[in-house]
């Protein structure tokens, strides 16, 4: 209630937005990792502005609430227009994750059954398009307190956020030990494009 800006009232749509059901929604409950096809929301069209002045070679996405956690990879089909070399650098983030992952007996899937981003109007594809070489997402277990999986056994929030750490340690491991690759790729990309 003392975010600046929200309403007072207390049953104001602001101040009781949906995200007990697990909803990528915002305050108005527009899904914005769903808007950049439309750029309805102001948040994504800050994001598509400072990516496109910015130019960076990569993008990592992280998200929370599924009971696993998982990484791109997704599956195939990969967008025709998508950078070639996305692919092998999500492959690479996604090795050194599962050997911190497998350290520490935390699961964690490729998400290769997963083909929820191969579509234009999802954030990490629209970032894919134009100004990245390699968008890396992660989905993380745990997006409320505690979460009983199907198995029975329980995820928390504490989890989610652990898995984050190890996960973008992995990304940033990868990139810095390949920068001058990272940036040869992004070289090729803006040249041919």
């Amino acid at each position: 209630y003392n975010t600046p800006g929200s309403s007072v009232d207390p049953n104001s749509k602001q101040n009781r937005t949906p995200w007990g059901l697990q909803s990528d929604g915002n305050v108005w409950g527009i899904d914005i990792n769903r808007d950049f096809t439309w750029f309805v929301t102001p948040e994504t069209r800050a994001m598509a502005e400072l990516s496109t002045d910015w130019q960076p070679q990569t993008m990592l996405d992280l998200h929370c609430c599924p009971p696993v956690f998982f990484m791109t990879p997704t599956g195939p089909p990969d967008h025709p227009m998508w950078p070639k070399s996305n692919r092998k650098w999500a492959n690479r983030s996604l090795d050194i994750a599962q050997k911190e992952f497998g350290k520490r007996g935390y699961s964690m899937s490729s998400g290769m059954d997963y083909a929820g981003i191969t579509y234009l109007g999802h954030g990490i594809t629209w970032g894919l398009l134009g100004p990245t070489i390699s968008g890396q997402m992660f989905e993380s277990i745990g997006g409320v307190p505690a979460l009983r999986r199907s198995d029975g056994s329980v995820v928390t929030i504490k989890d989610g956020i652990e898995r984050h750490i190890i996960g973008t340690r992995a990304v940033m491991k990868n990139l810095s030990e390949n920068k001058q690759e990272l940036l040869k790729d992004a070289y090729n990309l803006s040249i041919n494009s």
